[in-house]
């Protein structure tokens, strides 16, 4: 029971006994007063004994009943109230009350009726004004519950639930100004009101400022330790600002108070996702379609991780039960329709791509998928107006679409993938990066032709440019007098930095750090980077002003065969690699630049680079560059 409620029964006990005997009213007294005190089984057994008496007495039938809800019998506060209404129906109490039972047995049209009737008898009393506005909240009449709260704030302005309660409502009406406003406002009022100040984290959370979010959500917990609602919503701020471990303790906590919580275990499922422990997060999924068997959005990303795991009849079977759940889901069809492209039943994922876009016409994911499915299907006018349409909606380009369209001969190839689009690529990739090597060698086979080379240092000044998450810094530490490492992922950079191989990180454009950093390193490593840049001149040249004399230049690429393709650089032509922004180059191209920017090519080798789908052999070109030494 909430403060509120117990306010309003206090109130409630305040009563005038009028036509029974002294006796009668000093026991009613006391009733009241073990009642107050939380004496639920004293002031139970004193109710009852005045109602042995006296039948017909509506107080204390209708603060039996108040007991009987407070310990969770709420067939029976129904059945006392109720009868106490039938003896003063002019009682506004006895309707407010009546209401918080029959909302507690979910009968919430029934409990409105209640805080209306309570309302036309007393339209002063707050309370209800209140109540009355959250029940209407849940029920997804918005406009209605915020004239209810700023009703009870009208006749209260120092009414800090209601503060708080309005908040909420602007907050699902998308006004989180408003939202933010009456958060503070309730603050002033309450200091310590954990639930405004968790209420206060949401709003500022759903505005980006995770930072501040976190801190609300702390002070919460600071106030009520055992608030569960709390530990799960910072793990979902957590989760946005890339702190998957503190998130995966904050869900677990949650779920230590409640172990029933539905969605922390939905939430936790997610983090487990995003760190590639599928199994674990399959598992919490489960848990929480167990406990909440509607939850679509569960049945969805559970058909995410079946996906990654192979097993595409459950993932299907999870897709179709998402949308059965949630027709409007135009996620679900999207994820259903990559798995179809995936199995090669591309008019099939058309379909699915179309009803998704249906639903939600400016998904510029489902716009560029739908291309890549027509595009399959030799649809090539429908495929370009289909990426188009994607970069229309998403002129930063966060999904490759300009690649894309590169690869059908549409636009000139870009120099290189988007900044955005890496950014948004790594950022998902870092939190589970290490877990997926083993069918991916671009690291090893970088630091093996690394340490086969000669060089006039024992130790090395390394640069590991695009270092990522440090696969290539863990196996070339032992060779380096110092390393750095350099990336544009700061999501990347963390994960680096916690292995502590670098001597320094560096967040920067590599081809920048490479220009303002002249004749600093003996070596430059760079491996499944440079797969994101089409030309690769700026790169070779930032790297030779970069190396000091005999210098090398070690790094893995994408093999173009140049016996079966024009052109010495293309856009990856497995789909999910040109979907990952990635290019394929030609041996031939990488000695002729190679020779323009003065390195010698000591190797240059096709080798199996990593595995797709961990079947599929992927061939990648191993390179090493050694830098000329500059004749005086």
């Amino acid at each position: 029971m909430n403060r509120k409620q117990r306010r309003a029964e206090r109130k409630l006990g305040r009563t005038v006994m009028q036509g029974v005997s002294p006796g009668i009213e000093q026991v009613f007294a006391n009733a009241v007063r073990c009642h107050q005190a939380g004496q639920l089984n004293e002031a139970e057994r004193l109710y009852r004994q005045i109602l042995a008496v006296v039948p017909h007495h509506a107080d204390s039938l209708h603060l039996l009943g108040a007991v009987a809800y407070q310990v969770g019998r709420h067939d029976l506060a129904v059945d006392m109230i109720s009868k106490a209404i039938a003896i003063n129906a002019k009682s506004a109490e006895y309707h407010s009350s009546l209401s918080l039972a029959l909302m507690a047995q979910g009968k919430l049209d029934e409990a409105i009726a209640c805080y209306r009737s309570a309302l036309a008898l007393k339209p002063d009393f707050v309370e209800a004004h209140n109540n009355l506005g959250t029940l209407l909240s849940d029920q997804g009449k918005l406009d209605e519950a915020v004239a209810q709260y700023k009703r009870a704030l009208t006749l209260k302005p120092d009414f800090a639930e209601a503060h708080n309660n309005l908040g909420k409502a602007f907050k699902d009406q998308g006004k989180p100004e408003e939202a933010v406003a009456c958060y503070r406002r309730a603050l002033s009022l309450r200091p310590n009101y954990a639930e405004a100040h968790n209420n206060f984290g949401n709003a500022l959370k759903d505005q980006g400022k995770l930072d501040e979010a976190i801190a609300c959500y702390r002070r919460a917990l600071a106030l009520k330790p055992n608030y569960a609602t709390t530990r799960n919503n910072l793990g979902n701020a957590l989760k946005d600002q890339g702190s998957l471990d503190e998130a995966v303790a904050c869900y677990r906590g949650a779920l230590d108070l409640k172990p029933n919580y539905a969605e922390a275990h939905f939430n936790l499922g997610i983090v487990l996702n995003d760190q590639g422990k599928l199994d674990e997060a399959v598992a919490q999924y489960q848990c929480a379609l167990a406990l909440k068997p509607g939850l679509a959005e569960a049945h969805n990303n559970l058909g995410n991780a079946f996906k990654d795991q192979g097993k595409l009849n459950e993932a299907i079977a999870c897709y179709r039960s998402a949308f059965a759940l949630k027709p409007d889901f135009a996620e679900a069809h999207n994820n259903l329709g990559t798995l179809l492209t995936d199995q090669g039943k591309l008019d099939e994922a058309v379909v699915q791509y179309q009803s998704a876009l249906a639903l939600k016409p400016n998904y510029a994911e489902a716009h560029l998928n739908l291309g890549t499915a027509l595009q399959g299907l030799g649809h090539v006018a429908d495929a370009e107006a289909s990426y188009r349409r994607a970069l229309e909606i998403d002129p930063e380009d966060t999904l490759g679409a300009r690649l894309l369209l590169a690869s059908l001969g549409l636009e000139r190839m870009p120099m290189r993938a988007s900044e955005a689009y890496l950014n948004k690529l790594y950022i998902k990739r870092s939190h589970s990066w290490d877990s997926e090597q083993t069918y991916y060698f671009g690291h090893q086979l970088v630091a093996e032709a690394l340490k086969k080379l000669p060089h006039k240092s024992k130790k090395l000044d390394i640069l590991d440019a695009g270092c990522g998450t440090g696969l290539v810094g863990a196996l070339v530490r032992d060779s380096a007098n110092k390393l750095d490492g350099v990336d544009i992922s700061s999501a990347m950079l963390v994960k680096a930095r916690e292995k502590k191989i670098y001597d320094h990180t560096y967040q920067d454009d590599l081809l920048s750090f490479m220009l303002g950093n002249f004749n600093c390193y003996d070596a430059i490593t760079c491996a499944a980077t440079l797969i994101h840049f089409g030309d690769l001149t700026p790169v070779f040249h930032a790297a030779a002003s970069c190396l000091r004399d005999d210098g090398l230049f070690v790094f893995s690429l994408f093999a173009n065969d140049s016996e079966h393709n024009n052109q010495e650089v293309i856009v990856s032509q497995n789909s999910s690699l040109a979907m990952g922004g990635c290019f394929a180059h030609s041996a031939a191209y990488v000695s002729r630049l190679a020779e323009d920017a003065d390195f010698s090519v000591d190797i240059l080798e096709s080798r199996i680079h990593e595995y797709q789908k961990n079947i599929i052999p992927i061939m990648g070109l191993v390179v090493a560059l050694r830098r000329r030494l500059v004749v005086s």
